[in-house]
């Protein structure tokens, strides 16, 4: 017997079914964000799960082109997306992609079909996106028009990351980075030029025409907060750190510098003189070629009355590992930027490295040295573990212990591994 107040009565009588909150059912397909063959399930499950689970399908989007026409691997790709106009209302972040194989792809139809019209009609679909990642753009190859295009086509971009792109010069760079008003994070990658527009001009045998100036009134990276720059050639950090100093007002809290590829520091003077006090997070992948004394030297010109709250040291040295022992490089760098900073407001300090690294007796000197009255705002030390090769996280909460005992004992210590 059934009573009245039972969901198959209250459904025959035309009232609707009870349903799990949306909150709920929006937490449930959170969990499985990671997992499309379940997301796609979840698409197809009810029409109140259906926004959640595109929100994280088409959360990016990759569109491969060469010269603003679409690649011809993704004609029928980007001809479907045209035809689901709603899919890319979901689209957050934005992936533009250079191609070199253009022509050898599918040759015969590359050169009887131009899809630069393709092109434009799908990037029309993505003005909103706030992220925006650009992978070999090859800027110096594009005629004027394309320049502007691409300028003006994301209004309301943040975040931008430029790897493996070439400019003219420093100038048009920044006319580039002038497009992105509302720019808060930025990263550049193994980003190259010449050094200036008229050797551009002569040694590629482009149009001066196509040189895009930068325009007035429109200072690059005013409103910036959070700058990367790795492996890019020590005079191009040198160029984009003396802008910065030009700027009125740096807002900039994060720096993330990696050396150019066999150099060294040399230019992170500029960058904290350009930043100034404003400063909150420093963060420094070294490298083979970094120097201690390179970076004691950089440490010794930021201003005392700096308030960096946190400092991240990466061991970025995957590779050489074989032939060197990492950890002789890593700890002297470490204990040079520790005994330069005058600082009296770190809380937090991140080593990014391997196991192994624990093993050397500089890395005990630093830990002794984070008794010091300039660190008296630390709370917490953390070793997130790469490659960690078999090593338990119990075991290697057991090495950092060890390593650094003053600040185990002071609770301070927090292992990770991935």
């Amino acid at each position: 017997m059934v009573s009245q107040n039972s969901p198959e009565t209250a459904s025959r009588s035309g009232q609707p079914r009870p349903s799990f909150p949306q909150e709920l059912i929006d937490r449930f397909i959170d969990e499985v964000q990671l997992d499309r063959a379940t997301l796609k399930a979840c698409a197809l499950t009810a029409r109140a799960w259906l926004p959640r689970a595109r929100s994280h399908l088409h959360r990016a989007a990759t569109l491969y082109h060469q010269n603003c026409r679409i690649h011809p691997s993704q004609v029928e790709k980007v001809s479907k997306l045209l035809s689901l106009p709603l899919v890319s209302q979901y689209t957050q972040e934005l992936l533009l992609e250079g191609k070199t194989d253009y022509a050898l792809h599918h040759a015969a139809e590359a050169n009887a079909v131009d899809y630069a019209d393709l092109f434009w009609r799908v990037l029309a679909r993505f003005t909103h996106v706030q992220t925006l990642r650009i992978t070999r753009l090859f800027w110096v190859s594009h005629p004027l028009e394309n320049k502007n295009r691409l300028c003006d086509a994301f209004p309301l971009v943040t975040a931008l990351d430029v790897y493996m792109s070439d400019f003219a010069d420093a100038q048009e760079f920044l006319s580039f980075l002038s497009a992105f008003p509302h720019l808060t994070r930025l990263k550049i990658e193994r980003v190259f030029w010449a050094k200036s527009a008229e050797e551009w001009s002569r040694t590629s045998g482009s149009d001066p025409s196509s040189y895009r100036r930068l325009p007035e009134g429109r200072p690059p990276g005013a409103a910036l907060r959070h700058l990367q720059v790795q492996h890019c050639d020590v005079l191009i950090m040198a160029d984009v750190a003396n802008h910065l100093v030009a700027l009125p007002a740096s807002l900039i809290e994060t720096l993330h510098l990696s050396p150019p590829d066999g150099d060294d520091f040399e230019a992170l003077p500029l960058y904290l003189g350009a930043i100034g006090t404003n400063l909150k997070h420093l963060i420094l992948a070294l490298e083979f070629s970094v120097k201690d004394h390179t970076l004691r030297q950089a440490m010794a010109g930021l201003e005392a009355n700096a308030r960096v709250e946190s400092l991240t040291f990466l061991a970025n040295y995957e590779l050489g590992r074989k032939f060197i022992k990492a950890a002789s490089m890593f700890w002297p760098c470490v204990k040079a930027v520790l005994t330069e900073i005058h600082t009296e407001h770190i809380r937090t300090i991140r080593f990014e490295c391997h196991p192994e690294d624990l093993e050397d007796a500089i890395a005990w000197e630093v830990d002794e040295m984070l008794g010091r009255s300039v660190f008296k705002a630390l709370e917490n030390v953390t070793f997130a573990f790469a490659a960690v090769n078999g090593y338990g996280l119990e075991e290697l909460v057991k090495m950092a212990g060890m390593a650094f005992a003053s600040t185990f004992r002071l609770g301070f210590l927090t292992v990770l591994a991935f």
